[in-house]
């Protein structure tokens, strides 16, 4: 006869939930939770040879152009499936008396019934208990009264009729006997659990019952991968993915970390989204993979190496002639060697000459001919998709005396517009007299325009007013802050009703550094962007950020916005700076920048001017255009809300000019800018976006830019309007075919 051991402590206070149908009902044995493996999806057919991104280049369909990828069937070869990792676990599950929900392993589990606590004794199901702690199964024997409960380990009896567990040649009494309630069969959580081999503890002022599982050893899944082939910066790096399971079970996410002499470049789930075009250099890339149990796998690092781009180089440069008298045709062909799979997408023509006076000029644009007699030297470079320019390629062309057309004759005879009128001959252009002005008028938009202070370098309003109607909002700015900011344009109904409003068109363009840049960008896009209104409702007290979107700028940065908006009745439109941090300013508790020297901030009514002018042909006449005297009371004056004091919008930034000219006798029309620095744009008269000038920034008052002609009887319109950053004087110049 056995000796019965003592019975092991009762939990006291602590309950554990684990759900089981009666044992009268519970005749089926549960499954085994335990990782099987699939004979449909064998560890050896689990591996996936999937490439985690792969070329798709969008240039010309040569294979010359094309960037190398791997044919499928020569892809690097799977790994051996045959490899097995495996790891000691331990289950941690934690608890609470009257509470439906268990955590296993971090993850809430909802149970059918909560356990209970009956004479200091915590009672759970067992179902729970076997299944999803001991990851066991249960059989029951009705005719000797037993329950069978087998786990990896071990198999232990119940006795139902005798209340005793046997483990084994041990015995144990039962504190408690089992008992049915609520259809689920509870037994003592201490007892069986402590019989298994885990740990049993439980903190009093939180009620929380911990249980810790014997350690036992998985199978992981296994983390692999393979790069394609040698990859240069530019190209997108390629990688097979092989990662599988041993058991068959599927992967379910993947962690990837990229580091680079040490430090962390990215951590992700898809690398192909955060490291598809990699910089050269030596990476350490790791993997691991996680299987629908939630078992990771140990990592797999390998070494990549990214190849670095090397510039182009031009290896033949050639002119069609290098004899030409001034008016003469020249074009130039090169070869460049580059990656075979890079594309060659931009080049830059400079050309230079020593005037008169033996001083050296130089322009940037491909040239067409020359009017300097003497030699030009030509430079050449071109830049590679990757953004790498090749070295100058240079050569020499000499220009004769005797001229076959002038440099007016020339390019009004075949318009480039945007082109550079070089102005050899030194015409001081604001010499000639204005042309006729027929008609002016004004449409009435309300400008709200905020470029004061220019440089911000706190928070708070830098311009606040209220207006109604059709209103273009004009900014422009530059971060100065210690810190990231964000320029923002709220709109805020003050009134005690709702009021709608309508965004028609948005240009917005930056954080960029180049203050030129940002000033023509954002005209060259509200110019060429098209109405799309959108309308809000902004309710009594609140507001809308009309510019979302606009990127937050680094210290030294700029930002600009040209915005069209209506309503039918006033808002208060505000044009703040503020933190990055702080994504919902609340502009009344924003306090009032002070204007500084004598960049414009106010408010200015008819901000659209339709001007019409005749050329009378008969002799050079000039369009005056951001200056004061183009007429009397050009200037817009208006309003600074924020000082209630007159302001004047001096060069009319912001204003859009529609110039309409009718030509009585045939006339060129080139583009005169009267400051220091010019990079602008306009609507040209075929209603085309003319870069002003194509090869970017003019500097003076000499040169000038081809617009284009127009015959006798005709009448054609240009759209203008002054770029932010750059000196706003420009002269439109009509000059008679006789004078070319």
């Amino acid at each position: 006869m056995s000796t019965k051991k003592p019975v092991l402590a009762a939990l006291v206070g602590a309950c554990l939930l684990l759900s089981m149908p009666a044992l009268a009902e519970d005749t089926t044995p549960l499954p085994d939770n335990t990782a099987v493996q699939n004979q449909e999806n064998s560890g050896e057919n689990n591996a996936t040879d999937t490439p985690i991104s792969q070329d798709n280049p969008t240039g010309e369909e040569n294979e010359e152009n094309q960037a190398p990828t791997t044919p499928a069937n020569t892809s690097p070869q799977p790994p051996d499936t045959n490899k097995v990792g495996t790891a000691s676990i331990q289950d941690k599950v934690y608890l609470y008396p009257a509470n439906q929900t268990a955590i296993v392993n971090e993850n809430k589990i909802l149970m059918p019934a909560a356990p209970f606590v009956d004479r200091d004794i915590t009672m759970v199901p067992l179902r729970f208990l076997t299944q999803d702690i001991l990851k066991a199964t249960v059989t029951w024997n009705q005719e000797d009264k037993t329950v069978t409960i087998i786990s990896p380990e071990k198999t232990v009896k119940i006795d139902l009729a005798n209340q005793t567990v046997l483990d084994g040649e041990a015995i144990y009494e039962a504190p408690l006997p089992p008992v049915e309630k609520d259809g689920y069969t509870f037994v003592p959580l201490r007892l069986l659990a402590e019989v298994f081999g885990c740990t049993v503890s439980y903190d009093a002022p939180s009620s929380q019952i911990t249980i810790i599982t014997p350690a036992r050893e998985i199978i992981l899944p296994i983390a692999e991968f393979k790069q394609e082939s040698t990859v240069t910066a530019g190209q997108m790096l390629t990688l097979y993915d092989y990662s599988y399971d041993p058991t068959g079970r599927a992967i379910i996410d993947k962690e990837w970390k990229v580091e680079k002499d040490g430090q962390l470049v990215t951590s992700t789930h898809d690398l192909s989204k955060t490291f598809s075009y990699p910089q050269a250099g030596t990476y350490t890339i790791s993997l691991r993979v996680q299987n629908d149990k939630k078992i990771w796998s140990d990592w797999f690092t390998q070494t990549v190496e990214i190849l670095v781009n090397e510039p182009p180089v031009i290896t033949k440069f050639n002119a069609t002639t290098t004899r030409l008298y001034p008016g003469e045709d020249i074009d130039f062909t090169f070869v460049a060697a580059n990656e075979h799979w890079e594309e060659i997408t931009q080049s830059r023509y400079t050309y230079s000459w020593k005037d008169a006076d033996g001083v050296v000029q130089e322009v940037t644009e491909k040239p067409r001919s020359f009017w300097s007699p003497g030699f030009v030297t030509v430079a050449l470079q071109v830049k590679d998709a990757y953004g790498n320019w090749s070295e100058p390629k240079t050569l020499d062309v000499q220009v004769y005396k005797r001229e076959v057309f002038s440099e007016l004759a020339y390019k009004f005879q075949s318009v480039l517009p945007g082109e550079i009128y070089l102005n050899h001959n030194n015409v001081n252009y604001n010499d000639y007299d204005a042309a006729e002005i027929t008609s002016v008028s004004h449409q009435p938009v309300t400008l709200i325009a905020s470029n004061n202070p220019e440089k911000v370098s706190m928070t708070g309003i830098l311009y606040q007013d209220s207006a109604s109607g059709d209103i273009r909002l004009r900014y422009h700015h530059r971060n100065t802050a210690t810190y990231k900011i964000n320029i923002w344009a709220i709109a805020r109904n003050t009134s005690d009703h709702p009021i709608q409003l309508t965004i028609k068109k948005k240009a917005q363009v930056g954080p960029w550094p180049d203050v030129l840049q940002v000033g023509q960008q954002v005209v060259v896009n509200y110019l060429q962007g098209e109405e799309r209104p959108e309308t809000v409702t902004i309710q009594p007290g609140e507001q809308y950020i009309i510019n979302h979107g606009q990127r937050a700028l680094a210290i030294d940065d700029l930002v600009a916005g040209l915005i069209d908006v209506s309503c039918p009745e006033p808002l208060e439109f505000t044009i703040c700076s503020v933190p990055d941090t702080m994504k919902k300013p609340d502009v009344t508790q924003l306090v009032k920048l002070d204007k500084i020297l004598t960049h414009i901030r106010g408010t200015f009514a008819n901000a659209t001017i339709d001007l019409a002018v005749t050329a009378s042909g008969k002799e050079i006449e000039k369009i005056i255009v951001g200056r004061e005297d183009a007429y009397d009371g050009y200037f817009l004056s208006g309003n600074d809300a924020m000082t209630n004091t007159p302001t004047v919008n001096n060069g009319n930034r912001g204003v859009l000019h529609h110039i309409t000219i009718t030509a009585e006798e045939k006339v060129g029309v080139m583009l005169n800018p009267r400051g220091t620095m010019f990079q602008g744009s306009l609507i040209n008269f075929d209603g085309k976006l003319c870069y002003l000038a194509n090869s970017g920034l003019l500097k003076g008052s000499h040169n000038g830019i081809i617009i284009g002609t127009l015959e006798a009887g005709e009448t054609k319109t240009l759209t203008y309007m002054a770029p932010s950053g750059s000196d706003s004087p420009i002269l439109i110049m009509l000059i008679p075919e006789t004078d070319w």
